[in-house]
């Protein structure tokens, strides 16, 4: 299994695209991880509005910065395998750049 790390902070804006190009992909073995570090603006309202098993969704109770999200979520991946997404990014192609394997994804972004 992939685990798909996005961390956001006050993004609601384009956070819709980012995690529907995520749960659009045709790879079917991962968790979508999402923390939310500490976002006033509606963001946990779209987040949990999704009703998709695979995304799990963890709030920080106040903004801890970047590294500090992202180390919390990795914490609560469980995949063999994490592919971070940036929470404002575009529409990730399918199998996240190779093909419709998630993996290679992974693979590629470790070996250069």
């Amino acid at each position: 299994m992939v685990s798909v790390l996005m961390c956001t902070y006050n993004r609601r804006f384009c956070l819709k695209q980012a995690i529907d190009s995520v749960l659009c992909q045709t790879y079917p073995d991962f968790e979508f991880v999402i923390v939310d570090d500490g976002s006033t603006d509606g963001t946990e309202e779209l987040i949990k509005s999704y009703q998709d098993p695979r995304i799990r969704y963890f709030k920080l109770n106040r903004n801890s910065f970047y590294c500090y999200a992202a180390n919390q979520g990795l914490y609560h991946c469980q995949g063999d395998y994490v592919a971070f997404i940036a929470g404002q990014a575009g529409k990730a192609s399918d199998g996240y750049g190779r093909g419709s394997d998630a993996r290679g994804m992974f693979y590629e972004s470790i070996s250069g």
